[in-house]
């Protein structure tokens, strides 16, 4: 079901890109005229990332909202890619997203392009999840990330504090409910829905 909903992710993401802009990366560095070249790397090892999505955008707002992409492409196996007919004078906004991490969607990544070759790197993150239950009972937590569809569950005893590292950046909601020690009906609850970036870390707390 989780492979279904990201397969859907994926699908969606692609709806606001145009299909005229198909930039397959190449093996080699040679680009003519004005251009960008984008290295990603996997911002907890610094390795390079081979076939991360990368996406160009007019304005942050367009990123943000996954509106209006004007250009998409993968990176190859040396962890970059390459766009031609890049507009000097311009400021493009980039959205990079590789196996469940991607750059933080909230903070603003961008470059202003000049004549010529343009390069940057760009990193892609995952976050951790902090449950803590201060209470004489224990809960699960049912977390559900409404970025890429995802949802796990995690249960945790009465005064105990877990942490979920490796987890997808995204807009993360967070189910609670009251596993023993109550008397008639368990305590239920939804947490408000937090937005996670990069490698912070996201606290969930009950008291």
């Amino acid at each position: 079901m989780r492979k279904f909903l990201w397969y859907i992710f994926l699908s969606l993401l692609f709806v606001g890109c145009s299909k005229n802009n198909d930039n397959t990366p190449s093996s080699d560095n040679s680009v003519d005229g004005n251009s960008l070249v984008i290295t990603v790397r996997d911002g907890n090892s610094h390795k390079v990332c081979s076939s991360a999505i990368v996406q160009l955008y007019d304005s942050n707002y367009d990123r943000i909202n996954r509106t209006n992409c004007i250009k998409q492409g993968y990176t190859g196996t040396g962890g970059d890619i390459k766009f031609a007919d890049i507009i000097p004078n311009k400021t493009y906004y980039i959205h990079v997203l590789w196996k469940g991490k991607q750059n933080s969607f909230k903070e603003e990544l961008s470059i202003y392009c000049t004549e010529g070759v343009n390069t940057m790197t760009c990193s892609v993150y995952t976050c951790s999840l902090q449950f803590r239950n201060n209470t004489s009972s224990s809960y699960k937590f049912v977390v559900s990330n409404q970025t890429t569809g995802s949802v796990f569950t995690r249960f945790v005893s009465k005064n105990s504090t877990i942490t979920v590292d490796n987890c997808e950046i995204g807009i993360y909601s967070v189910d609670y409910e009251q596993q023993d020690g109550y008397l008639f009906y368990p305590t239920k609850g939804t947490f408000d829905s937090q937005v996670v970036l990069d490698e912070k870390i996201q606290q969930f707390i009950l008291n």
